[in-house]
């Protein structure tokens, strides 16, 4: 789709996907990789101040390692007029494999309007149907504690504080479990709580099975507090 400028913006915003590999890299590397590729995109950057100045560039809710996403977003500050077709063209041809360019738009929103984030969880273990239930049963509880590290040490932490809806599935032998998150600071839970909660509480996952029973997680979307898709 084509977006129609009437005024030279000084941010883009970046729409892209990191998976396969990816999901292994830091965010620290996350950010040199897309410098890198900004840079070799030709993309006219604004930069910092200072002796090492660096590009200004802002991503909305950094992945931990170990997480998939379809629908990362990026900030970039530019110098000059662009031409947001051609970029977007040029950023493709220049990403590493696993990662995918879906747009490059002017933004029209903040990132603190993104109030839930939803992610799926797919496990493989040798009795799905039994540990579908078993999860199921979970979360359906008021209280699904573990032990989260915070700023302030470790603590017990209610999951459901932060889990806005959910679903568990069996499909194909696989339990898929789609969830929506909230993103505010006070409730921001890593999706790797999820699963340690189901290894605490559930026969899934278990330690002397890691070759057997594994899970992936992947990010799969971004929403406003009316549940709208965020750009």
């Amino acid at each position: 789709m084509v977006q129609i400028v009437d005024r030279i913006p000084d941010t883009i915003r970046v729409a892209f996907e990191k998976t396969g590999d990816l999901q292994y890299i830091s965010h620290l590397d996350l950010v040199r990789t897309m410098n890198k590729i900004l840079v070799r995109a030709g993309v006219p950057l604004k930069y910092s101040e200072g002796f090492n100045p660096k590009p200004k560039m802002v991503f909305a809710s950094p992945l931990s390692i170990g997480v998939e996403s379809i629908c990362e977003l990026m900030d970039v500050k530019i110098a000059g007029e662009v031409d947001l077709q051609k970029i977007k063209a040029s950023l493709e041809r220049n990403v590493s494999d696993g990662m995918k360019i879906n747009d490059v738009y002017i933004p029209s929103s903040k990132f603190s309007d993104i109030k839930y984030m939803s992610y799926l969880i797919e496990l493989t273990t040798h009795d799905p149907d039994r540990s579908a239930k078993q999860i199921s049963e979970l979360f359906s509880r008021p209280s699904v504690e573990v032990i989260k590290r915070t700023k302030n040490g470790d603590a017990p932490y209610n999951v459901k504080n932060s889990l806005y809806k959910y679903t568990v599935s069996v499909e194909n032998g696989v339990i898929k479990i789609e969830m929506m998150l909230f993103s505010d600071t006070s409730s921001f839970l890593n999706p790797e709580y999820i699963i340690k909660a189901i290894r605490e509480n559930t026969d899934a996952l278990s330690p002397d099975s890691p070759l057997t029973e594994y899970y992936s997680i992947m990010r799969t979307g971004m929403y406003r507090s009316d549940l709208t898709v965020f750009r």
